[in-house]
């Protein structure tokens, strides 16, 4: 119902989601920026290695901090799993929607997806949309010095999730903060927990789906619902609840 009043999609701060990795570096990528580091023995200042290793840390929790997300799960069917994870006892919906209508559907904001290169005014405006990638954090890498490609990747346990996802970031304000004040790990608190982005509603959704197993009674609140926000898009019950063929 929030989506349909405020015409806005909630978007998390990466450190809110449940999964403590969110942001985080794999283990050859973190080695892979000590050893830049590094010289010869006689020439390594301890104190500013120190330093700058607590700076390039905190920059990166306070990216996960200033950095907002918005999660979707890129499949051509529905997904018992996903209903399982994110339904409760047959209460819930799912939106059916498309890449390029998600894309279409901020107006307000620059969203850039895939290779693009193109100059932005505000990148900290810039809606950036990607598939998250899975990988083995004990074995692989990452690109090391883009500051959200952490946001695009996931331990392989989470393959399951096939996650497309919109990312925008505030990492001139953690950059800023950090110019300003003593590093400290504690120093990002401030920053909220999420924000919402508005979008054009009738733009992106294609579809509602209603959980498996609903009530007839949460149906015809669903229905009821989009009718007084004054939309048409199509409702349906999952496809799960197809009747068996023997």
């Amino acid at each position: 119902m929030s989506i349909l009043d405020t015409e806005s999609l909630w978007f998390s701060a990466a450190s809110e989601f449940q999964d403590s990795h969110e942001g985080a570096l794999p283990l050859p990528t973190v080695e892979q920026r000590v050893a830049k580091r590094m010289g010869p023995p006689e020439e390594i200042n301890v104190e500013q290695l120190l330093q700058s290793s607590l700076l390039e840390t905190l920059l990166h929790i306070g990216t996960s901090k200033a950095s907002y997300m918005s999660c979707w799960h890129l499949n051509s069917y529905e997904s018992v799993a996903m209903w399982d994870l994110y339904s409760s006892e047959g209460k819930g919906i799912a939106i059916q929607s498309t890449v390029q209508d998600f894309k279409h559907s901020i107006e307000d904001r620059p969203v850039k997806s895939g290779s693009e290169t193109e100059e932005y005014d505000n990148p900290q405006e810039l809606i950036e949309l990607g598939k998250v990638e899975y990988i083995d954090y004990a074995e692989d890498q990452i690109p090391h010095g883009n500051l959200t490609a952490p946001l695009f990747h996931k331990r392989k346990s989470f393959s399951h999730e096939r996650e497309f996802r919109a990312v925008y970031s505030k990492v001139g304000d953690v950059a800023e903060l950090l110019d300003r004040e003593e590093p400290q790990l504690d120093m990002f608190e401030d920053f909220p927990a999420g924000e919402p982005v508005s979008i054009n509603i009738d733009q992106l959704i294609e579809k509602v789906y209603i959980a498996p197993d609903s009530p007839d009674w949460f149906e015809s609140a669903v229905r009821a619902v989009i009718r007084e926000f004054d939309f048409d898009f199509e409702t349906q019950r999952s496809s799960l609840e197809r009747d068996p063929i023997f």
